[in-house]
């Protein structure tokens, strides 16, 4: 827990071009943005086309969701400094496979899952696509 740094959010961007917005308000309002981590895949590329506009590429430390070849420019210029990839095919196979067994059987599995994670840097970037 670290209570000298703040945590902002943005919620209630209901479309890609209302996010853009959003976060070009919370870059203006505020000059001292350390990090972003964006837990959603779908808004990487826009997050990284607000910082090249404002000229902030490289300057804030950014954490991304997933992976995707799209994102590689902005790990190679320097905009994407990690992502979190969150193996896409297990959590797909296993949600599958909860869902006929509950379709089948009607029994909700308590159990707890554990699916992989990866950190990706451009480095080892290749090697998750």
């Amino acid at each position: 827990f670290r209570p000298d740094l703040s945590l902002l959010e943005i919620n209630d961007a209901d479309t890609l071009d209302h996010f853009k917005i959003e976060l070009e308000k919370v870059f203006s309002a505020f000059d001292n943005i350390a990090g972003i981590y964006c837990n959603s895949a779908r808004n990487n590329l826009p997050l990284c086309e607000v910082l090249h506009k404002l000229g902030m590429a490289g300057r804030v430390k950014v954490i991304c969701s997933d992976v995707f070849s799209e994102m590689y420019p902005y790990f190679e210029d320097g905009t994407i400094t990690a992502t979190m990839w969150q193996d896409p095919k297990s959590q797909s196979y296993k949600a599958i496979q909860l869902m006929y067994e509950y379709l089948t059987t009607q029994r909700i599995s308590t159990e707890q899952y554990t699916i992989r994670i990866g950190v990706v840097m451009r480095n080892n970037f290749e090697e998750y696509l």
